[in-house]
């Protein structure tokens, strides 16, 4: 992901170019990178969590799980 913002972002962009789903960024400022590419070409961002990586103790959204094991499972 972050190779995407940092390096050959025209080519990877080019139209037709819908949007991008981002998570585990390790630094700050690739996601202002992101933000800031998002708003000059146009494109749409979905936001995977986490969105940081080394942040949460979880992953993913298994706590939202309907098996109540996944559920548990994630908080370990």
């Amino acid at each position: 992901m972050e190779h995407l913002i940092t390096r050959n972002t025209d080519e990877i962009l080019r139209s037709p170019f819908f949007g991008i789903e981002a998570c585990l960024f390790n630094k700050e400022e690739n996601i202002f990178n992101l933000i800031k590419e998002s708003k000059a070409r146009p494109f749409e961002i979905g936001i995977h969590f986490p969105l940081r990586a080394g942040l949460s103790s979880l992953r993913d959204a298994l706590f939202l799980s309907k098996d109540k094991t996944v559920r548990e499972n994630a908080f370990e």
